[in-house]
């Protein structure tokens, strides 16, 4: 097991260098591996997370208890990752049997959009957990107000490769800038990791924080401690634009209160986190897993919050792709809407 976590590790460093295409050895895997497995062959998943000590994470956690109690003879392990598209890849070189993925990261490697240069039709999804929600936080004295204020400003959006960057990079261009626009303007997008990105706001080292992640995000509510921040209305017409343009996203409204210095409602969109499979899982073994989770909503929604709104009405929605039939025929069985 820690050859095959060091491995995934590395995989994910070279990954970070670009999203083209499968190479052809993985190519020739893929061809070898396009037949089904039986659920007797399964006798080990791993399972792709996101950063460490993440929501991702925890939610990976949690789930891979239910799944260890109803297969026994099957051991799951969770990996953490940059986030959902090196998880695309590392899934799509065989690396890993399921992750999860955001579902406009799955709509653009499904689809062959960007950050990808080929597409990938072996991820299916199983279900949906909770939304990655657009936000941006900045400090009152930057004076930012709106996304376009970023273009000459000193921020962050992530890595490239987690979950935030891709979204900023497609809001840029609905905004109608680059980042040799930003710097020609004396601005710099800097790339952090969280736990960088809440430190360096804290202490001023950067004017704004862009991230999809669920509210609150528990690294601001911290940094805030002493601050004043500000959670940015981002144009309303250009978040419709946004989700007209790229799939997966739907509105949400951050309540206000959400966050200490959050005086008013904030209309933003996100995206839901989803599980995903490879098509070669066996339909037995995605049933059973999909089983766990619908039957144990209330013991998910004892170890994060944002599980406790998990219910059949919820488990389906904003899935893009196809669903894996085992997970489908789960939700036949059970009346559960899939459309």
């Amino acid at each position: 097991m820690k050859k095959k976590i060091m491995a995934l590790v590395l995989a994910g460093i070279m990954i970070l260098g670009g999203c083209s295409g499968n190479t052809d050895s993985a190519s020739e895997d893929t061809e070898k591996d396009s037949t089904q497995k039986s659920s007797q062959e399964v006798k080990e998943v791993t399972i792709l997370t996101g950063p460490s000590g993440g929501t991702m994470e925890i939610v990976g956690a949690a789930t891979i208890e239910l799944f260890k109690a109803a297969m026994p003879g099957t051991e799951f392990s969770s990996v953490p990752s940059t986030g959902s598209a090196v998880n695309v890849k590392l899934m799509d070189n065989k690396e890993a049997d399921m992750a999860i993925i955001t579902a406009d990261t799955l709509a653009a490697a499904i689809n062959g959009e960007e950050p990808f240069e080929e597409t990938y039709p072996d991820l299916m999804s199983m279900c949906a957990l909770y939304p990655n929600t657009m936000q941006l936080w900045a400090l009152p004295s930057s004076g930012i107000q709106d996304f376009a204020d970023l273009k000459s400003k000193k921020f962050t959006c992530g890595q490239f490769g987690g979950g935030p960057y891709q979204p900023c990079m497609n809001m840029m261009k609905t905004y109608g800038f680059t980042l040799d626009d930003i710097e020609a303007s004396g601005g710099e997008m800097t790339p952090l990791a969280w736990g960088e990105a809440t430190n360096s706001l804290q202490d001023g080292n950067i004017d704004a924080v862009f991230w999809t992640t669920s509210f609150p995000a528990a690294g601001i509510v911290n940094a805030a401690v002493g601050k004043e921040f500000s959670l940015v209305q981002i144009n309303e017409e250009k978040l419709k634009e946004y989700t007209e343009t790229y799939e997966g996203w739907v509105d949400i409204t951050i309540p206000a209160g959400t966050y200490e210095f959050q005086k008013e409602d904030v209309k933003t969109i996100g995206t839901p986190n989803l599980y995903v499979v490879s098509r070669d899982m066996p339909e037995d073994v995605v049933y059973e897993m999909t089983k766990a989770i619908c039957e144990n909503y209330d013991v998910l929604g004892t170890s994060h919050a944002l599980l406790k709104s998990l219910s059949d009405e919820t488990i389906t929605q904003g899935v893009v792709g196809e669903i894996h039939p085992g997970a489908l025929r789960y939700y036949k069985e059970k009346g559960i809407n899939v459309s």
